[in-house]
Order: structure tokens, then sequence, then C-alpha cells
């Protein structure tokens, strides 16, 4: 499926391994769909190349940051963050297609080296970068990250060394926001509005844990966050009382569970301001409300 032609417009993706055949093709994709892409990699003529392909395409303007993964560290990464910021002016995503394998070899015939180097750009580095970035990423409300995968069934068999054991280490991430936020409260609506209609007299209260951030649209053309207001208007009008916690952490907190709580029509509390004394009375008050 071929992406709207304004599909990422104004969005900013970072790519690794950039001019790698699959960095490349998602790289000419996404500037395809309006992205500025930053096209990271160790060897800058295939980067530049990638660069002029995206540009006779009519793409935005790309931007090009040589970088060997092999040898970078964490100061490299806050370095790769500080210049996003300063010269893109947001992160919107990172596509990690950078890779190392040197064929299937046996433990005992692989050289130490070698092991170390596929764990490290294969895992550690992905994941180092992926941190440094965080803030910038958290300043976005849909922002993503993509780790590239491989046939982890494949993978389980012999010789694959330390290829092999970083990808099969990225599937295990854990990761958040699987449930869509939208999803999650017009389910809950449902519930609660057939209880009200079997059960007239009950007084339904709605606790809604969140960080506020929409991840995906599922039933309508509207944004993540759009989609899930509608939806907190609907539960609003419906006299479902609620009372929204804020999951996000401080220094995070882009005030989106507030709105969140705006938009539903009832108070929304940090976890530092529900203590046990003070959760009992937060619940009555909502109900007496």
């Amino acid at each position: 499926m071929t992406p709207a032609a304004d599909a990422l417009a104004g969005r900013v993706v970072l790519l690794t391994g950039a001019h790698g055949g699959l960095g490349e093709a998602a790289a000419r994709a996404c500037a395809a769909a309006g992205a500025t892409v930053v096209l990271l990699g160790r060897r800058v003529p295939k980067l530049n190349r990638v660069y002029d392909a995206i540009e006779a395409a009519g793409g935005p303007t790309p931007a090009i940051y040589p970088l060997d993964l092999e040898g970078a560290g964490p100061t490299d990464y806050e370095q790769l963050a500080e210049t996003i910021e300063r010269e893109c002016g947001r992160l919107d995503g990172i596509l990690h297609a950078a890779a190392d394998f040197k064929g299937l070899m046996s433990l005992a015939g692989s050289a130490p080296e070698d092991l170390l180097r596929a764990i490290h750009v294969n895992l550690t580095a992905p994941l180092l970068l992926t941190r440094a970035c965080l803030p910038l990423l958290s300043q976005r409300e849909d922002a993503s990250v993509v780790f590239v995968l491989d046939d982890l069934d494949r993978l389980g068999r012999a010789h694959w060394g330390g290829y092999g054991l970083a990808k099969h280490a990225l599937a295990d991430l854990p990761v958040g926001g699987t449930t869509p936020l939208s999803s999650g409260s017009f389910v809950s609506y449902e519930v609660i509005r057939k209880e009200k209609a079997i059960n007239p007299d009950v007084m339904p209260l709605m606790i809604v844990l969140t960080d506020g951030a929409g991840n995906v649209s599922l039933m309508t053309n509207a944004s993540p966050n759009e989609e899930a207001y509608k939806i907190a208007k609907m539960i609003k009008e419906d006299d479902i009382r609620t009372v929204t916690i804020n999951m996000e952490h401080a220094a995070f907190d882009q005030g989106l569970a507030a709105k969140l709580a705006d938009h539903l029509g009832g108070p929304c509390y940090s976890l530092a301001q529900l203590r046990a004394e003070t959760l009992l009375e937060t619940v009555r008050q909502a109900i007496d409300r």
C-alpha cells in the first residue's frame, strides 16, 4: 500500500542504516509521504546517494548524520538528539534499520569482537540511541519507534550468534501503549451504557488511568487524540462520572491527561496526589457531584 503524499507532511523521521537496502527503501518512502528524513549511517558516499535520490524525487530536503554505531557511545547519541532538535525542531519517529551480520558461524568459531559487535550494533546501540531521543520524542503526541526484527523461528536455530541473540532480545522488549486510548474508552463507555440500561439505578464511576496520549485512530479519520476527545464528550453527555489519574512521569507530562479529563468533565489527579487517605474522598466527591 502506498501512503498518501502528505501522510507524513511536517514530520521528522530518523532512520539508522539509511544507506542499506531496507533503510534506503524506508527513507525514500517516508520522504515520498512528506517527511523530512534524517539519514544516519557510517558510509557518507552511500548516504549522499540516498540524499540525491530523495531530492530528485521531489521530497523534502533530507539531512545526513554520519555515525558509526559500533564506536558510538551515550555522549554521541545525546549530541545526535541535540542536533536534531536544533536543526529540525522536532522528532516524530525512529526506524532502526541498521544491522550487523557477518554470516552463520558456530560460537566456538566466532571471534569475541565479532560477537560483541553484533550484540552492540543490533541491540544496545539502538536502545541507547532511543533513550537519548526520548525527551525529544515525548514532545509529540503520536511519536513512534520501530525496531526491525527477523524470523525468530529461524534465528532460534544454531549458528546465528550475536545477531540472533540481539533480535530475540528486541522481540522481548517490554513496550507500552498497545491498547489505543479511543478503543479502551469506547469499550468502557459501551459496557457502562448497557449496564445503565439494565439497571437504571446504578451510579457508574469510570476511573481512567492514562497518560492521555492517543496512539492510533480506529473509527474515524481524526487524529488519535481528537477521536479520544469525541468519545470523552459522549461519556460526559451520558452523565457518566469520571476520575482521570495521570500516569505520566512529571518530567514528561504534556498535560494530555488533564486535557482528556476536561473533555470527560471530571477531575484529574497525579499519582502523587492520590495518597491512601485521600483516595476514598476523591471517589466520594466524584459520585456526589
